[in-house]
């Protein structure tokens, strides 16, 4: 079982890195991918991006909100909200759950679901003894260079 200090430890590893050139997921150590993650949303952000860390899920941000979700039942009737952090139309929200199994819901990975308000892309990574997990969300106007990157990191290009 993956403990919190074991997430720090990557965490705080993969903040003092390089910029890496290659940027492919599985030519990554496990240790660079978030690093590479975060280094290009800081390239848009202009060093305004946020980065959390919670337990085993590292976020970075940039330009987000909250929004408001409301889904429909099997009736198609709303009955029901859900708040979720989102991209403005210049953001970006990277969600990485660091897990010691592979997904195993009953999404086909990889997969991009399409929102209301934002597409959501979602993927795993195998590194070592540990899975990435992957939702990211991008604004409309989102750079699509950085766009581009970003999705081959997570294995989605």
């Amino acid at each position: 079982m993956i403990k919190t200090n074991q997430i720090i430890s990557y965490v705080g590893f993969l903040l003092l890195l390089f910029p890496l050139m290659v940027l492919n997921a599985a030519d990554l150590p496990e240790q660079n991918i978030i690093g590479e993650l975060h280094r290009l949303v800081r390239l848009c952000s202009d060093g305004k991006e946020e980065y959390k860390e919670q337990s085993n899920k590292i976020t970075i941000s940039y330009d987000a909100l909250v929004y408001h979700i409301h889904s429909p039942n099997h009736m198609g009737r709303i009955q029901t909200w859900h708040e979720e952090l989102g991209p403005n139309t210049k953001g970006i929200v990277i969600e990485v759950y660091i897990l010691e199994q592979s997904y195993m819901g009953p999404l086909v990975l990889p997969q991009k679901l399409a929102g209301p308000y934002y597409d959501m892309f979602v993927n795993q990574i195998k590194s070592g003894d540990v899975y990435f997990y992957f939702l990211v969300r991008f604004g409309k106007d989102f750079p699509e260079d950085i766009k581009n990157k970003v999705l081959k990191i997570i294995g989605m290009l």
